[in-house]
């Protein structure tokens, strides 16, 4: 099954956030995931207990954030609470949304 089916069984949701294709050792993605998170209402330190999990393995993972749209219909931004993806992809999956063959799903 691919990962791709999952977004078509989800419920009230307002906004996908497809935040990088996350190359773990990359310190750029870190900066850029604390940036992109307190968007959103994610704090560091929530950013911070992620990039740890992420980082046990060495595999390839795509960070997707959904806001609920009761969330972001009532609270500020900042109140809001998504809800994080954390999908794990095998590399041809990652190959072809890097060459944009499949990033029109998303």
């Amino acid at each position: 099954m691919q990962p791709m089916s999952l977004f078509g069984k989800l419920k009230n949701v307002c906004v996908i956030t497809l935040i990088s294709f996350l190359d773990l050792r990359d310190k750029r993605i870190k900066r850029n995931m604390k940036t992109e998170g307190t968007k959103i209402g994610v704090d560091h330190k929530m950013w911070m207990i992620i990039f740890q999990i992420l980082m046990k393995n060495n595999e390839k993972y795509i960070l997707v954030v959904i806001i609920n749209q009761y969330n972001s219909l009532h609270s500020s931004p900042s109140e809001v609470i998504p809800i994080i993806l954390i999908i794990r992809i095998r590399r041809t999956i990652i190959d072809k949304l890097r060459t944009n063959q499949l990033s029109t799903t998303l």
